[in-house]
Order: structure tokens, then sequence, then C-alpha cells
């Protein structure tokens, strides 16, 4: 079940989906052992790219369903700040995280029903 698979990549950042059973983590030592999977975002350029492979290097990971449904985290209207010690390289526009959501989502539904999607909502008391 391992995917080093990338969804694709927005602005310099590549965006992964981690789901349960695959790997994660500094050389993949960790297996997500989450039903709800994680979003990663790893950080590109000419210089990252020789040095960390086609992955980039890692900055930030979100649950899922704190990027989607968060009421306090309206990403797709307002962005990400991904490290708040390079905000200025270190973000992705509210049009960016659009583009992120349409790239997630699109992954999701591909194994993932409503009912699951609604547990994995319920299980932060994430309301619509």
């Amino acid at each position: 079940m391992e995917s080093k698979q990338m969804l694709g990549q927005i602005s310099n950042f590549a965006i992964r989906l981690v789901k349960r059973g695959e790997k994660y983590g500094r050389e993949d030592c960790l297996t997500w052992d989450k039903d709800e999977p994680a979003v990663e975002f790893y950080y590109l350029n000419n210089e990252v790219s020789k040095s960390f492979e086609l992955r980039g290097y890692f900055v930030s990971r979100y649950y899922y369903t704190t990027l989607r449904f968060s009421s306090k985290n309206k990403v797709t209207e307002s962005g990400l700040c991904l490290d708040g010690g390079d905000p200025y390289r270190m973000s992705l526009s509210a049009e960016e995280m659009q583009q992120v959501m349409a790239l997630v989502d699109a992954a999701i539904a591909g194994f993932a029903t409503p009912d699951q999607i609604q547990g994995w909502r319920n299980a932060w008391k994430i309301r619509a």
C-alpha cells in the first residue's frame, strides 16, 4: 500500500496524500495509522530538487478535514502559510489552495465514501 507518488505541484510545492498504511516521516520511517488521510506539502526549487530528489523537502502536514472543513481555517478563501518563519516563500494563495484542494478532493473521492468523510469530520467535531 506504500505510495510516494505526489498528487501534483502547485507553485513551488509538491502535494502528497498519505493514507492508512503508507510510509511517511523522515526517510519514510513511520507508517500512517489513522483512518483519515494527511495532506503533505514539500518545497521544490532547483537546489532542493537536486538534494531531495523529486519530492522536495518536507514543510508541513495537515489532516484532510482541517484543510477542507475547519471554519477557522478557510484556506480556499485566504490561502495558507505553511511556515511562519518564512511566510513569503512558504505560503500558498487562496487561488493556489483551491487548486491544492481540487487535487486532494479528487484523490479522496477515489477511495473514501461520503460517510467516511463525515466520520472524519465527526471525530474532530467539525461543523458544516
